[in-house]
């Protein structure tokens, strides 16, 4: 879309402003590694922590050890200029802790789904599964269905609701590059095998997949492209592809690039309700509904739509207020922090995304499954507020030194969430799941298209976000940079 040269813009603003820094004049608590985290959570501080065998090795002073600390108190708003001459900077944030007043840390690793999850997913998904093939080169038959939708033209839906089907752009190049590939092509008979469906959990692999009446649909079991463990499955047909609204996508043949305002045939609700029966249904307490919103599900092989409903994530956080996150970049890679030293997260947190419509759950992508183990304290003390505070200024104004002029361009941070994420210990001989305060910022500048500055120009995928160690104020690395 045209609207990603902008994002490219204020991402290289965001490495600027943020880029590593002279120290302030206080010193910034960023991932200093010292054990003060370790020490803080393994400490018996209290009387309730009961999970925890205090030893001389991992204890502090006994005084401190039967210390039972005050609930902390957070405020409701943060109000504050930080801008400079250079740089506008502002903190209007809304403080979110979720009502919590115990804050206890987990264990927590990375893990794969069972066997005989997949499997129930599977037959939720695919119940008559017969046939299979594993990679994603096609057959004849399925290449020339390609072929014949794509001489025809993509669908086109008219104000009065009829479908035409119009060329759109490179629609020649496609038609080749097909007919290549019939060439080489095998048949449906040959490349089809009969299959149960636990023998496609045997690999970890991509597969097409036949069902009795045949209806096709593909399975992935494996790593993901951001290295996270994931097992995806869809019913709706091969090539297939889950489009949300807010991603602002085009038809292939609109040249004026026109987001697509989306039209589900079912309600909010019943999409909502549906994706509860499904955990129920798979044997599982339904997680945490984070996010919902309209999508679609656009074929290639069609060269269109197969239908429009809603897109669920859910997630998992041990009790923690549970935050959907839009695609963020954040501060950790622009601050050049060496990571062996860094309390850094080894993953991104467990999700479960699902898209649904009137006929039910249509694709289920399961990424990053973990297992949250021993509590290993049932109320780590935090820092206090005050505290948090300073060293966010620091980090801030830190990232603000010595910048060229960006007076074009502003950051607003405008919420701060307290919620928990995976922290890998100093020693990297295990993990934890621990308190962390979100802090979400917006970023603005100048339109390229209109030379007009517009605070709310940016879209949600061009805002950053950091995340700090509610425990000792450190800075939290995250997977490839990204929350999401």
């Amino acid at each position: 879309m045209k609207r990603k040269g902008n994002t490219v813009l204020a991402l290289s603003l965001l490495a600027v402003m943020l880029a590593c820094q002279p120290t302030p004049e206080k010193e910034i608590v960023v991932n200093k590694a010292d054990g003060k985290m370790e020490q803080m959570i393994f400490s018996d501080n209290s009387q309730e922590n009961e999970s925890v065998e205090a030893t001389p090795e991992n204890s502090p002073d006994a005084a401190q050890q039967a210390q039972e600390a005050d609930p902390p108190v957070f405020p409701e708003h943060w109000t504050e200029d930080l801008s400079t001459q250079h740089m506008n900077l502002t903190i209007d944030a809304e403080i979110d802790f979720g009502g919590m007043t115990s804050f206890p840390v987990y264990e927590i690793s990375n893990a794969d789904l069972s066997n005989d999850k997949k499997l129930l997913i599977i037959q939720a998904l695919l119940p008559e599964a017969e046939a299979a093939y594993e990679g994603s080169s096609r057959t004849k038959e399925e290449i020339a269905e390609k072929l014949e939708n794509a001489m025809r033209g993509a669908e086109k839906r008219t104000e009065n609701g009829e479908v035409e089907y119009v060329p759109w752009e490179r629609q020649e190049e496609y038609i080749t590059e097909l007919k290549r590939q019939y060439q080489s092509a095998v048949s449906d008979t040959e490349k089809y095998r009969p299959v149960q469906p636990s023998d496609l959990l045997q690999t970890n692999a991509t597969y097409a997949i036949r069902e009795k009446n045949g209806q096709k649909g593909w399975m992935i079991s494996g790593k993901q492209s951001k290295g996270d463990i994931g097992f995806e499955v869809c019913n709706a047909g091969l090539e297939v592809y889950v489009q949300r609204e807010s991603w602002g996508v085009c038809e292939v043949w609109d040249e004026e690039e026109t987001p697509v305002v989306m039209h589900p045939n079912i309600s909010e609700e019943t999409a909502k309700d549906t994706g509860e029966r499904f955990f129920h249904q798979i044997g599982m307490e339904s997680p945490t509904l984070v996010y919902v919103e309209p999508a679609r599900i656009y074929s290639s092989v069609k060269c269109g739509v197969i239908s429009e409903g809603y897109y669920l994530r859910f997630r998992q956080n041990a009790g923690y207020p549970v935050i959907y996150y839009p695609i963020y970049t954040t501060v950790g890679g622009c601050l050049s922090i060496d990571a062996s030293e860094a309390y850094s997260s080894p993953w991104s947190m467990e999700t479960i995304e699902l898209y649904v419509d009137e006929s039910g759950i249509r694709w289920i992508n399961w990424i990053n499954p973990v297992e949250i183990g021993e509590c290993v304290n049932r109320n780590v003390q935090l820092l206090p507020f005050e505290e948090i505070q300073r060293i966010i200024r620091n980090l801030l104004r830190a990232g603000m030194r010595n910048v060229e002029d960006t007076s074009m361009t502003g950051y607003r941070m405008t919420n701060m969430y307290l919620t928990a994420y995976p922290i890998a210990l100093s020693d990297q001989k295990g993990y934890v799941l621990a308190p962390v305060w979100y802090l979400s910022f917006e970023v603005y500048g100048l339109n390229p298209f209109s030379n007009v500055i517009r605070v709310d120009y940016l879209e949600q995928w061009e805002r950053m976000a950091i995340l700090i160690n509610a425990i000792d104020g450190s800075t939290v690395l995250v997977p490839n940079g990204h929350i999401d």
